[in-house]
């Protein structure tokens, strides 16, 4: 029930642009503002679990042109590939945007449905720099290691 009052929250939104001025110093600014426009107040955290029970939201612009996701960022390496997967193993919704002046537009969402373990562990890309460990997919990848998926165009 959460995961479909999610996508119709997401499609009610896509009707209209959401005004955002640009935060130079800030590169996530606009997936932040997504998330708290579509994630309900009630479960906003802080802590590194998913963003709703059972869906974790992911945002990704149209105009960049790389083709990872970055699903997580950690200090504390501590059992992070098991985090990682406990966050993204039920579901995953991808919400695509672009922006133009100061307003963004949702395009598209991808809902991955059911995360396999061992593809997970096949393509999970492992990035560390001195105290900063990343988790990243490709898109690829990404649609490989879920049992199912549905695309929702928006707008």
């Amino acid at each position: 029930m959460l995961i479909k009052q999610f996508i119709n929250r997401t499609i009610k939104l896509s009707k209209k642009s959401i005004r955002h001025s640009v935060n130079e110093y800030d590169c996530g600014s606009s997936g932040k503002l997504i998330e708290s426009l579509l994630v309900p107040k009630k479960y906003r955290h802080t802590k590194n679990v998913s963003d709703m029970p059972k869906l974790e939201l992911k945002t990704k612009n149209e105009d960049t042109s790389s083709n990872n996701l970055n699903l997580t960022k950690y200090t504390d390496f501590k059992n992070a590939f098991m985090r990682t997967y406990n966050k993204i193993k039920d579901n995953l919704a991808l919400v695509y945007y672009f922006k133009n002046d100061n307003n963004i537009h949702l395009t598209r969402m991808f809902v991955f449905k059911k995360l396999d373990f061992s593809l997970y562990a096949r393509y999970l890309q492992i990035n560390t720099r001195k105290n900063e460990l990343k988790h990243n997919m490709t898109f690829i990848n990404l649609k490989k290691c879920y049992n199912s998926y549905e695309l929702i165009e928006l707008k």
